[in-house]
């Protein structure tokens, strides 16, 4: 059953509640500082702010705009992208249970699924940019794998 933020009504929701308007900087100076993940660094500009076409938007008949990737039938949106979505779990968990990430996160106690994303997505935990370097290189990757992840995973099921 999908516990996602119900504050995702629709794609932007994220960006105005996770991000403040001044932390998407960090991705452009990461890419900017190394240039291979400029697609990486991308992709979570484009999750985060909506930016991110829902790819089984384009066959509304068949899926709607419910996620076709796991057995839950629920919204697709970034909030379950990010969150919930089954078939991402691995990539996802691989990502938030990174040593690099959960050092970060281990500064804030008991924090959930959402609360973890919403550290690692910000600059809040940013004091230093050359040690945030790694951690931001790790979140971007991955997301930009789980994004190509979901765009296989599309193309193979329909």
């Amino acid at each position: 059953m999908e516990t996602a933020c119900t504050k995702c009504t629709h794609l932007f929701s994220v960006y105005r509640n996770v991000i403040s308007r001044y932390s998407l900087c960090i991705w452009w100076r990461l890419a900017d500082h190394n240039p291979d993940v400029l697609n990486s660094c991308r992709s979570v500009v484009n999750i985060v702010t909506g930016g991110c076409v829902w790819f089984n938007k384009r066959n509304p008949g068949v899926y709607g705009n419910r996620c076709s990737l796991c057995e839950y039938n629920v919204k697709d949106s970034v909030c379950h992208f990010l969150y919930n979505c089954e078939a991402l779990s691995g990539n996802r968990l691989a990502i938030l249970n990174a040593p690099e990430c959960t050092e970060i996160c281990e500064n804030y106690v008991y924090l959930s699924i959402e609360e973890k994303w919403q550290v690692l997505l910000s600059d809040v935990c940013v004091t230093d940019f050359h040690q945030w370097v790694p951690v931001g290189t790790l979140v971007a990757s991955g997301l930009h794998n789980m994004l190509n992840l979901k765009r296989q995973l599309i193309t193979s099921n329909g």
